[in-house]
């Protein structure tokens, strides 16, 4: 259940109000809205990147959730980003935020503003491209997804991209011919 400020509640209320998503990435603060807002000691940049999200519910069960963060109009920074360090299992959250009409976030006299809407981990990327644009699909889940992991771990591409999807490191394990020993003195 979410605890809304009397701001928030008063904002919703009223006939006009402002709603944008802050999504908290590894590296990357971003927001729906149409200027950078600051919230918790981080700057959520808007432009440049158009972010989508798959639609989310809430739940009062204990759920292993997936969705996915769309992030169109992608160049090659942000690619960069995520394709030379392994952000598999680092925090992702999302929060509900409303704007001022002056583009601020509306926070009470406590500091409350954004609330969280999910937390959850980053379990991967993905680039979509077609002739004329680029994107980005994050691939985000719950961390109780890890707790559905089945028994029986092998030490092969198939079972290390499970978990890491952008991994090659078993791609040539076939042509490794020494024999490696872990803790053996020498």
């Amino acid at each position: 259940m979410l605890n809304l400020t009397t701001e928030y509640v008063n904002q919703l209320s009223s006939d006009e109000f402002a709603p944008c998503f802050l999504v908290k990435l590894p590296v990357l603060t971003l927001t729906t809205g149409p200027d950078d807002v600051s919230f918790n000691g981080d700057t959520y940049v808007s432009g440049g990147l158009t972010i989508s999200l798959d639609s989310y519910g809430s739940t009062t069960d204990i759920s292993a959730n997936t969705y996915t963060i769309t992030l169109d109009n992608a160049d090659q920074t942000a690619f960069a980003i995520y394709a030379n360090d392994n952000y598999i299992g680092a925090d992702v959250t999302l929060y509900m935020a409303l704007l001022n009409d002056d583009s601020s976030l509306v926070v009470d006299g406590s500091g409350d503003g954004p609330f969280e809407v999910y937390k959850g981990i980053f379990d991967g990327w993905a680039v979509v491209e077609s002739t004329t644009t680029s994107a980005i699909k994050i691939k985000v889940k719950s961390h109780w997804a890890a707790f559905n992991r089945k028994a029986g771990r092998f030490t092969n591409s198939a079972s290390q991209q499970e978990i890491y999807p952008t991994d090659t490191f078993f791609q040539y394990s076939h042509e490794d011919v020494t024999d490696m020993r872990w803790m053996t003195a020498k």
